[in-house]
């Protein structure tokens, strides 16, 4: 996956993982996801998650906004938030990645609420000219 996204012809690339990103959930993995999906053995989700965010020109986002600067020098930058959250469904549980109960989604609002927004992501630095992280 990562190598694909690498050859895609853009500046800038941003990947926000999905319910059947089982291996960026650590949790979910080694409490489901082997049983839907093929046993890999033990995952190390942040060892899986760094080899999309340390490349080149790719942002994984989770939970977070990153704010870059795309294009012609005088367009404005563009700030994406990317989550890979999803509520529960059949009940408080789920059979996909990053299921949230509703109580997980209220505290992580009220979280929200409370530092006053979304953090800026850290990010992969781009290694483009063009394309590059707005502090």
């Amino acid at each position: 996956f990562a190598k694909w996204v690498d050859g895609l012809p853009f500046e800038a690339k941003v990947v926000v993982a999905g319910n059947h990103e089982v291996t960026f959930d650590g949790e979910y993995y080694s409490q489901r996801g082997h049983t839907y999906h093929k046993d890999l053995g033990p995952v190390d989700a942040a060892a899986v998650k760094s080899i999309v965010s340390q490349r080149p020109g790719i942002h994984y986002l989770e939970d977070e906004s990153l704010q870059i600067k795309i294009g012609d020098e005088s367009w404005p930058a563009i700030r994406i938030f990317g989550s890979p959250g999803q509520g529960a469904f059949f009940g408080e549980h789920s059979m996909a990645a990053f299921a949230r109960s509703e109580s997980e989604e209220e505290a992580a609002l009220a979280e929200l609420q409370r530092s006053g927004g979304w953090p800026l992501s850290g990010g992969s630095k781009s290694s483009t000219s063009k394309a590059e992280e707005v502090d």
